[in-house]
């Protein structure tokens, strides 16, 4: 089973589908996408079929060359009919379009709240992490505001503490998202010599 299916046009390959690929995979998730789970002699069809039906959303990378697509239009078509009305399953991403452009093309689909690759990775990262977490309970207040005060110190280069807050978190929900995601870019930053435990990244 994989956390997230990237549905692409292959023009949108190099610029977003696969630094995206690799930004998710370091933030802790199983992502199905071509390059890295397709090997030699296997069925392209059949290969997504199971990746759309085994992945528990779809990264909809919506642009001009992916309305162009027939295997994008399929894999599009594929992630809608899993979709329930309690259901997301869909997670739009903007790029070089806009929503009017969206609505030309299919009208549902600009109607669902995308994020655009003008605001950077780390932000689609971050909105993709947000959309996947569980329906929050009031008992999750302590975590959530952890989670601020953990973003708002990295923001502000306060490594040390950005560490400590997201420690704090991880102690509290240890799958949590958004706190292993923050757990990596701290990790991966050259002003911090980290103390993770190898256990403690994926």
């Amino acid at each position: 089973m994989w956390d997230v299916f990237i549905s692409h046009a292959w023009e949108d390959k190099e610029s977003v589908a696969r630094p995206l690929a690799e930004a998710l995979i370091k933030a802790g998730l199983e992502v199905w996408y071509d390059e890295y789970t397709l090997t030699l002699g296997d069925s392209l069809r059949k290969s997504i079929d199971h990746g759309l039906s085994h992945s528990k959303y779809g990264v909809v990378i919506l642009s001009p060359s992916f309305f162009e697509k027939k295997w994008t239009e399929f894999e599009l078509s594929a992630l809608i009919t899993r979709e329930t009305s309690t259901e997301k399953v869909i997670l739009p991403i903007w790029h070089q379009i806009s929503r009017d452009e969206i609505k030309l093309h299919s009208p549902l689909l600009a109607d669902r709240i995308g994020v655009s690759t003008t605001l950077g990775l780390e932000v689609i990262v971050r909105e993709i992490l947000k959309a996947m977490e569980p329906t929050r309970t009031p008992d999750d207040a302590r975590l959530e505001l952890l989670l601020k005060d953990a973003y708002k110190a990295y923001d502000f280069k306060d490594y040390v503490r950005a560490k400590k807050l997201v420690r704090e978190c991880l102690e509290l929900e240890p799958e949590n998202y958004k706190a292993r995601y923050l757990q990596q870019l701290i990790y991966m930053s050259s002003y911090v010599k980290t103390d993770f435990h190898a256990n403690d990244v994926r």
